[in-house]
């Protein structure tokens, strides 16, 4: 696959507006993730493509659970095992 990064990121965007922000049965009708909308229209995601390799995952990973940022809550599980 040879997707810019500019492609890849409206791949996300896409993929946040289109699953994790709509409501579902299993939470109730709620939003999978019910934070992930207002974060994207108050532009408080930072996007990055980077080619990466287990131990940089892991790393990003451990950062990101650190700073308890929005990837970690909410994408990680669906956007990076299965996208």
């Amino acid at each position: 696959m040879c997707d810019s990064n500019s492609e890849i990121i409206q791949r996300t965007i896409e993929y946040m507006m289109d699953f994790l922000e709509q409501p579902h049965p299993v939470f109730g009708g709620l939003p999978v993730c019910p934070f992930t909308r207002k974060a994207r229209l108050t532009n408080q995601i930072l996007y990055k493509v980077d080619d990466f390799d287990v131990n940089s995952v892991s790393c990003l990973l451990t950062r990101c659970l650190l700073s308890r940022c929005l990837l970690s809550r909410c994408l990680l599980s669906r956007c990076l095992l299965n996208f």
